[in-house]
Formats: C-alpha cells, sequence, structure tokens
C-alpha cells in the first residue's frame, strides 16, 4: 500500500555503533513528570483524512508543511518555535511497542496528539544496569536505543486522552494500544539556528506549551 502524498516511509537500515550509557545525570531521579496534558484547544491537522487511513507501517514520516494546521504553525512561531520533525504511529489493535528511547537517553519532549485507540497507555522505565546499547536507526531514518523488558523496571504509566500532551522520550518508553486503533501524531518541536536546531526539554515544553 502506498500512503499519500508527504508520507516518508525509508527502508530499515541496520547500524550497531555502540556507544556508552552514562547520562551527565539520572533523569529518573531529576525529573519526575513524564507525560503532561496541555490545555491547547489549536487543531493539529488540516483535515480528517489522515485519521480513515489504516497503515501498514507502524511509523511513518510526514510533511508538516503538508498536513499541520497553519493556525497550529502560526501558534508554534508566536514563541520562535518550529516543527522540526513530524511523525505518525499508528498502532493496531492490541499492540505492544517495544521499549526505547529516541536517540540515547536524555532530556527530549515531544508534543504528542493521539486519535483513538481508547484505554491506550505509554510506559516509562528506568534501566536495570547502566551499560554500552547500540544505535539503530528506524524505518523513517530516526535514532533510536532498545531496551528488553528484563533490562528495565516500569517507573510511571499514563493512560492517554484526547487532549495533546507533553511526552519525555529521552527516558525508556512504550505504548500498549488495546482494541481500537490508534493514531499518534508525534512533534518534535524546537528552535532553529541555520541549519541546526535545538529540540525542547520537558520543562521547557511544560512552559511554552502547555
Amino acid at each position: 500500500m502506498v500512503g499519500p502524498r508527504g508520507i516518508e516511509p525509508l527502508p530499515s537500515v541496520s547500524k550497531t555503533e555502540m556507544i556508552s550509557i552514562s547520562p551527565r545525570t539520572d533523569i529518573n531521579n531529576v525529573m519526575n513528570t513524564y507525560c503532561v496534558e496541555t490545555t491547547l484547544n489549536i487543531p493539529l491537522l488540516k483535515n480528517n483524512t489522515l485519521l480513515k487511513i489504516n497503515f501498514p507501517n507502524y511509523h511513518n514520516k510526514l510533511n508538516p508543511a503538508l498536513f499541520v494546521n497553519e493556525d497550529f504553525t502560526a501558534f508554534l512561531l508566536t514563541k520562535d518555535l518550529h516543527i522540526l520533525h513530524f511523525e505518525l504511529f499508528y498502532a493496531r489493535p492490541y499492540l505492544i511497542g517495544g521499549i526505547h528511547t529516541d536517540i540515547a537517553p536524555c532530556d527530549f519532549a515531544k508534543l504528542n496528539y493521539v486519535y483513538g485507540g481508547k484505554d491506550s497507555t505509554m510506559n516509562w522505565f528506568k534501566q536495570k544496569v547502566e551499560g554500552t546499547k547500540a544505535i539503530s536507526i528506524s524505518d523513517v531514518g530516526t535514532e533510536y536505543q532498545f531496551y528488553a523488558p528484563d533490562e528495565v523496571d516500569l517507573v510511571y504509566s499514563h493512560k492517554l486522552k484526547d487532549k495533546p500532551s507533553i511526552v519525555q522520550v529521552g527516558s525508556p518508553h512504550n505504548i500498549e494500544n488495546f482494541s481500537e486503533p490508534r493514531h499518534c501524531f508525534s512533534c518534535v518541536i524546537g528552535y532553529k539556528f541555520g541549519q541546526s536546531f535545538e529540540r525542547l526539554t520537558m520543562q521547557q515544553a511544560i512552559d511554552l506549551l502547555s
């Protein structure tokens, strides 16, 4: 199945570069906020076209210029913010996602809009023993680190609702879906400096978006 224009699934890439997981600080000790529901009432999407598609892939890269509501983009610009990366995670009923961090363990936030997936839950974990982990590359070209269930302990769970949520993605996390299909549109938001950019930390995102 070929998705609509603007969806860019990329071939899976194998990468086994090893890096050390020794964060500057243990984010599970310095932060107790993993998910904050916002009061944003600006629609994210231009229309509901994407919500009518049962996507063949779980992870999809989207072009924000094609799908994001102009009012939402304008709101971000009032705070000098931009969508740096725009993704759709499509979960079939009863899917349980792999435990992972976005890139390496750090303090990074995303803004998620979830449609469907009644009672779906997002879980956060703490690594049992610090060590080395492989960097993997997702089907859309993004870096992540994978954790086996016996490598981590559950520290927090949040039942997702139909409100935009700021979520911590620099700590190991996954989702568990139940009887309904689930469309989760996930925005990496931050500042642009020419060709470089700076992602929002969890506290920055809470201060600016909640």
